[in-house]
């Protein structure tokens, strides 16, 4: 009888322990999840200004080609 109570007791444990570093691996994978959205958002938000930034200077320069030309005509 006595052999039967310390399996069930080194089972629990054994249970217990997997259980643990089941737990811990979810946790270290949910938050390496979290880090690459947050990653993934700010990269994209990066950008998005980036580009904005971008098509505001494209189009200042622009706005001063085209007041060159008019200037140049003018001169005529």
């Amino acid at each position: 009888m006595r052999v039967a109570a310390d399996d069930d007791s080194i089972t629990a444990t054994v249970v217990s322990v997997l259980l643990t570093v089941a737990f811990v691996g979810l946790s270290l994978l949910t938050l390496g999840v979290i880090y690459l959205s947050v990653q993934d958002f700010l990269q994209k938000r990066e950008k998005e200004k980036f580009e904005k930034e971008e098509a505001e200077r494209q189009k200042e320069e622009a706005r001063k080609k085209r007041a060159m030309s008019r200037q140049k005509r003018r001169n005529y």
